[in-house]
């Protein structure tokens, strides 16, 4: 141990700068989709449901990605009745802690009941059949995009019927029985965005909108209406998620020549000051949507031109600069929804075309640089190891076969402060003979891809013993006389396949 606490001083050195935001390649999850919903669970897998016409009716489907994933899989149609139409999209939930089910709910409008719901307790690999569960339908009255119509607490989904007003209707989390007619709530006559999210009491938060261009948000089914703006390009309209660190609420206010999204954080019952995400110039945007992640971080994204946007803050008060998801993108670009698991990572989907649409996913990894954020983008099957600052993103089971090809292995190294980082592999479960040793400088918070060598003739190497990564830190980017010496962090065993 002390050997490499020694070396991670004198290694060569390698300067690393923060990289420029730049959108990796939007990936095709399906043709001729629609009504497309996307959710990323508290272990970071990401998935998708959409419909898609089947003669009178429609069908289903999802697709997942797992962390970490470049892409997601093949579509799979899911066991839902294809006699009605879904109008509002599929919704993903999962439920509180320390449940990991999730729950998907679906429509077959002119039917009764007309509210269908799945559940998997596997993370997507296999879908329960649809049940009925309510007579209404979810719904609303959309202005510009997806809005959150389905919530999940302890013991129960909440679920909006916005149409032709605000109303709710509440589902037991055992899925039965179907839940009647009678039992829908009038929450308001306004007719616009009806939506619901959770604040981290539990309480349910209401955001809707009426025809004066006014949209409000409410705490609680008996709450004060808050007016959130007054103004709007052409319909008002809003979205709203809840998270621990509060409920996030984004708008599109202004003219039409003169149109601004802003964001304000509702803690409690207050409503903060807005804060505008785009300049005033920018007249040519829409489909914006709004998620808080598991722990709390926000994350917006919105279409401008012909790109999709990206920004996102910690606690809503200071955002990081646009971003984009992905350019040259058609000008057709509706229902933007984003994704985001408990380290940030995850996906935006969207729409392009007209008519049998293909739908469409960046990851949000592709354009965050925040080192404060685990980026799992190219290592299989990542393990995140954190260490105050630092972060450390190592392969689970490295690929054998890469190793012969490569001789090394790739592992990340994030720092939210200037640092020395050393690099190296522990060979064996009592082994402490180093390998691939490799000194990593920030100047500045940074991330940066490392690949380990591994000698694969060396005898005391044996790629069927397990293997540890290790790390030695060192604050700041220039070593100080007198310094101590860097502190260690080992990853768990892991094993070459």
């Amino acid at each position: 141990m002390r050997q490499f606490l020694r070396l991670a001083a004198l290694g060569s050195l390698v300067l690393i700068a923060p990289a420029a935001a730049v959108a990796a390649a939007p990936v095709t999850i399906a043709s001729g989709a629609d009504n497309a919903w996307a959710f990323t669970d508290r272990e970071g897998t990401t998935h998708v449901a959409w419909t898609a016409p089947a003669g009178g009716g429609s069908q289903t489907f999802y697709s997942r990605a797992r962390a970490g994933a470049i892409r997601f899989e093949a579509p799979r149609q899911l066991d839902v009745p294809v006699e009605g139409t879904d109008f509002s999209s599929p919704f993903i939930v999962q439920e509180p802690a320390p449940s990991n089910r999730l729950v998907m709910v679906v429509e077959r409008c002119c039917t009764r009941p007309s509210t269908f719901a799945l559940a998997s307790s596997d993370a997507g690999t296999t879908w329960s059949t649809a049940v009925p569960i309510a007579e209404a339908s979810p719904s609303h009255n959309p202005a510009d995009g997806r809005v959150p119509l389905v919530a999940a607490r302890a013991g129960e989904l909440l679920v909006i019927s916005g149409n032709p007003s605000l109303r709710l209707f509440t589902v037991s989390a055992a899925l039965a029985p179907v839940t009647p007619l009678s039992a829908l709530v009038d929450l308001s006559p306004a007719p616009i965005d009806g939506q619901v999210t959770i604040d981290a009491s539990g309480t349910p938060v209401f955001g809707f909108a009426d025809f004066t261009e006014k949209s409000y948000v409410r705490v609680g089914a008996t709450g004060v209406d808050q007016v959130v703006a007054t103004t709007a390009p052409a319909v008002a309209g809003l979205k709203i998620s809840g998270g621990p660190r509060g409920v996030g609420v984004l708008a599109l206010t202004g003219t039409a020549t003169a149109e601004v999204l802003q964001f304000r954080l509702l803690t409690g019952t207050t409503l903060g000051a807005p804060r505008a995400l785009t300049a005033r110039a920018d007249s040519d945007q829409g489909t914006p949507f709004l998620v808080a992640d598991q722990t709390g971080r926000f994350h917006a994204a919105w279409r401008s031109g012909s790109e999709v946007l990206y920004r996102r803050s910690e606690t809503g008060a200071t955002w990081t600069p646009p971003a984009p998801l992905a350019t040259n993108a058609s000008g057709n670009v509706y229902d933007l929804v984003i994704a985001a698991g408990p380290d940030g990572n995850g996906w935006a989907t969207w729409h392009e075309g007209v008519g049998a649409s293909r739908l469409r996913a960046a990851p949000l990894t592709t354009v965050t640089n925040d080192p404060s954020v685990a980026d799992t983008t190219g290592i299989e099957n990542p393990v995140v190891t954190r260490r105050g600052a630092r972060i450390f993103v190592t392969p689970r089971e490295p690929s054998l076969s890469a190793l012969r090809r490569r001789k090394c292995v790739d592992v990340r190294v994030q720092s939210t402060r200037p640092a020395r980082i050393n690099v190296a592999i522990f060979s064996g479960r009592k082994s402490t003979r180093l390998f691939g040793q490799k000194v990593v400088r920030f100047t500045a918070p940074g991330k940066r891809i490392v690949c380990i060598k591994v000698p694969l003739n060396a005898k005391t190497f044996n790629v069927r013993q397990p293997l540890r990564f290790a790390f030695a830190v060192k604050d700041g980017a220039n070593a100080r006389r007198g310094e101590g010496p860097g502190k260690l962090t080992l990853t768990g065993f892991t094993f070459f396949r």
